[in-house]
């Protein structure tokens, strides 16, 4: 299996379960130049400091010929600033690059459709993100590889320094979004440019811990675009109570599949906007009743820690 080239970002926490997986996982492509970033531990949560140090130990276990920065943070920065540094800090050393959290293992064509396309479209300012994971798998053209997209998803991504030093993780002009949605037809009717601006006005206005969601407006307010495979590349073993914001398997998660077809680029760079609505739907437009039993079962499991700690 040919050895992977193109720099690679590993974001870590307290998880050296998952972080020992996904090395084994590596191991297979052995990439050459590895970043590591990781996350302090939380004061308030007693055995998350033993934690943290075994999974920075466990990448000391990374045994092919390769360099390895890290970037190791002593105090708990949270999900927002721990990952934006981290982030920032791979893109100050390279112009290009893969992106995992240590919950995401990547299946084997999902390197090839990640360095194929950081290549075709690097000059590109249009593209700003390449996702791995498809929430839609089942739809597509068995000749097309992947289709463009509006939604960026972070289980294993690929981006260039051009796009991401676009990122604003305060979603400063926010209210100016509403307008650019809607005049650029962003997507397939005002209800779901109206849904995302409902979305990311709640993610501002509670201070929400994530820097996915501003990466998600950095690109609509820019009106970039995602390149998403009709194939999901990503397998997420991250959903147990361990987890920030994933504590049980969603029914949208698949599993991952071996890309059968080679990637060709597509002669006309037009989103999909029925995919998007149908991502939409499925993935990000939750019902009442889900959110509210999402916030009692996290509370339920922090209150169970904190009873354990004592």
């Amino acid at each position: 299996m040919k050895e992977l080239d193109t720099p690679l970002l590993i974001l870590i926490f307290n998880r050296p379960d998952k972080i020992k997986l996904l090395i084994e996982r590596l191991r297979l492509f052995k990439p050459k130049y590895l970043y590591i970033s990781g996350d302090g531990p939380r004061q308030e949560k007693v055995s998350e400091n033993k934690l943290c140090l075994e999974a920075q130990e466990v990448t000391t276990t990374i045994d092919w010929p390769c360099e390895i920065h890290t970037n190791f943070s002593k105090e708990n920065l949270g999900c927002k600033r721990s990952v934006s540094k981290g982030i920032n800090w791979f893109f100050q050393n390279v112009e290009a690059g893969i992106i995992l959290e240590d919950d995401c293992l990547p299946d084997e064509s999902f390197f090839s459709f990640c360095t194929t396309l950081l290549e075709i479209y690097k000059n590109d300012e249009r593209v700003m993100h390449i996702n791995g994971t498809s929430f839609a798998p089942s739809i597509g053209s068995p000749k097309e590889t992947y289709y463009f997209s509006r939604i960026p998803h972070s289980w294993g991504w690929a981006t260039w320094r051009r796009a991401w030093k676009k990122f604003d993780p305060d979603m400063e002009r926010l209210d100016e979004l509403e307008d650019i949605l809607i005049k650029e037809k962003t997507f397939l009717n005002k209800k779901y440019s109206r849904f995302w601006i409902k979305h990311l006005r709640h993610i501002k206005k509670y201070k929400v811990d994530s820097w996915a969601n501003s990466w998600v407006y950095t690109i609509l307010y820019h009106q970039g675009v995602c390149i998403t495979p009709f194939t999901n590349l990503i397998e997420n073993i991250g959903f147990d109570t361990n987890a920030t914001n994933t504590l049980s398997r969603p029914k949208f998660a698949t599993n991952s599949k071996i890309m059968q077809n080679k990637i060709f680029p597509v002669d006309t760079i037009e989103v999909n906007k029925n995919l998007d609505a149908i991502v939409t739907d499925l993935v990000f437009r939750h019902n009442f009743i889900e959110r509210i039993s999402f916030r009692i079962r996290k509370w339920y499991h922090a209150a169970l820690s904190t009873i354990q700690i004592k």
